[in-house]
């Protein structure tokens, strides 16, 4: 016999729009990680002014800390204040573009960790996290896609 109601799927839980407390945890969540992101920027531009030519004062990986983290910032005040509801936070070519880089991404980090010759179980977290991250926000743009062709 069948339940009456029927069990949620993990896939649906990710996708559903959260409550308004789900938001303020989210926006929290990308504030934190936003001001992080924001920090360590400052802290590589910092060091590599003083003559540091380490990892995490690359100019490179501190500007994308600096980029990431503003806007980390911006998407948590936008999910603290509401305005999340009336507007996606990331547009339909942004969302793809992401989805598509966090893809290219997995497959970088695969053939990196191929030459550093990592552990297999450590390769798969990030190729999983990363894949998984292009994947799903690859479904959402679907899904958006597929809500605006049904309301025409």
């Amino acid at each position: 016999m069948e339940p009456l109601i029927p069990k949620p799927s993990v896939l649906g839980m990710l996708l559903r729009e959260p409550t308004r407390s789900g938001q303020i945890a989210y926006g929290v969540s990308f504030l934190t990680v936003g001001v992080l992101g924001l920090y360590a920027g400052i802290r590589g531009f910092i060091a590599f002014y003083n003559g540091s030519h380490e990892a995490p004062a690359d100019p490179v990986a501190c500007t994308i800390g600096l980029v990431g983290g503003a806007w980390l910032v911006w998407i948590g005040i936008r999910l603290c204040a509401g305005s999340a509801a009336q507007h996606h936070l990331i547009s339909q070519p942004l969302l793809l573009l992401l989805s598509i880089g966090c893809l290219g991404g997995a497959v970088w980090m695969w053939r990196l960790f191929g030459q550093t010759n990592e552990a297999l179980p450590e390769r798969l977290k990030v190729v999983v996290i990363f894949g998984g991250a292009g994947i799903l926000g690859l479904i959402l743009l679907w899904r958006r896609a597929g809500s605006r062709s049904g309301d025409q």
